[in-house]
């Protein structure tokens, strides 16, 4: 059997749509090694996982969305680890958050066995995902998340790109570190959101339960800070320290409920965020117009215009659409 005919075993085995003439198939396949019965038994928690029922076809056409930029990426990877590849990508797609989102999980290879996995939400897209060790993760428009799946060593680490939140799983024994370009985060079980975006000239992190430790990446010997349930650590790399201030953790962890939340913020800063977001760009009268306050909650799932009308009906700005340009006075 080939790769592709597999994976359209898996899914129709898991979906409950398999004919005897499949099941037959699936056994023989599932029974014919360890490492085979092994990564189906992964797939298959992931899939248990879900919030709702999957078809086989969900998955087949989440599929044909990523095989060709697994494909351009690692075109050079040998069949048996491109099989390795497919199986875990098929368990992350399965997922029914990640159906919609274009989702890939890339590996590359350290030597000739270490594998590191990587998670992507594209642009526009919020994404949620477990990873093995139990560790529910939620990832922001245009971040990604890259680590060994199977958490070799004495701790857990992940690498951050952009912005994301996580509950860990926890383990006394493998603490669970999130590293960013600037900042390190510690933890052994707890909930918190890191914002590490490479565009914007701080690293922040805010605490919902538990307790975390940050260290700066450059400095690994200097003491680390300890943040507290309901505080935020924001570092600024011009000053090269660490502030901590109180912080109401849902307007900065909202973006997991697909929601903008803001409370009385500068509309250059709400724009900031549509722009990110929606990919267009705004054009303001003048400077002043940008220090203007606004209050209110934008759905993800909304067209942008719903926002720029909730802005026009609280203010005396007017807005015009040309193209990805918005223009407001």
């Amino acid at each position: 059997m080939d790769d592709q005919h597999i994976e359209f075993l898996i899914t129709r085995k898991l979906s409950g749509e398999a004919t005897p003439k499949e099941l037959a198939q699936f056994e023989a396949w599932v029974c014919s090694s360890e490492q085979n019965r092994k990564s189906f038994e992964q797939i298959r928690r992931i899939w248990q996982n879900s919030k709702r029922p999957i078809s086989s076809h969900d998955v087949q056409r989440a599929l044909s969305n990523v095989k060709t930029t697994i494909h351009k990426k690692e075109e050079h990877i040998p069949k048996k680890r491109l099989m390795r590849r497919w199986m875990q990508a098929a368990a992350v797609i399965a997922m029914p958050l990640l159906l919609a989102l274009g989702w890939y999980l890339g590996t590359q290879s350290i030597g000739s066995e270490k594998l590191y996995s990587e998670l992507i939400a594209p642009e526009g897209q919020v994404a949620e995902s477990i990873l093995a060790d139990g560790t529910h993760v939620w990832l922001n428009a245009g971040s990604s998340l890259r680590y060994d799946p199977s958490f070799q060593g004495d701790q857990r680490n992940v690498e951050l790109i952009g912005e994301g939140y996580f509950k860990v799983s926890k383990n006394p024994k493998k603490p669970f570190v999130v590293k960013t370009s600037k900042l390190q985060v510690k933890v052994l079980g707890t909930s918190f959101n890191v914002r590490a975006y490479p565009d914007e000239n701080h690293t922040e992190a805010v605490l919902e339960e538990g307790v975390i430790e940050m260290y700066l990446t450059d400095y690994p010997n200097q003491a680390p800070v300890k943040i507290k349930p309901g505080e935020q650590a924001i570092y600024n790399p011009e000053q090269k320290n660490i502030q901590i201030q109180e912080a109401d953790t849902y307007f900065h962890t909202a973006w997991r409920d697909r929601k903008f939340v803001f409370k009385d913020a500068e509309l250059k800063t709400i724009i900031y965020h549509l722009e990110r977001f929606y990919k267009v760009r705004f054009h303001l009268k003048d400077e002043a117009m940008g220090e203007t306050r606004f209050r209110g909650t934008f759905e993800y799932d909304q067209n942008i215009l719903n926002a720029l009308e909730a802005i026009e009906q609280t203010t005396s700005i007017h807005f015009r659409v040309e193209g990805r340009d918005i223009w407001m006075e």
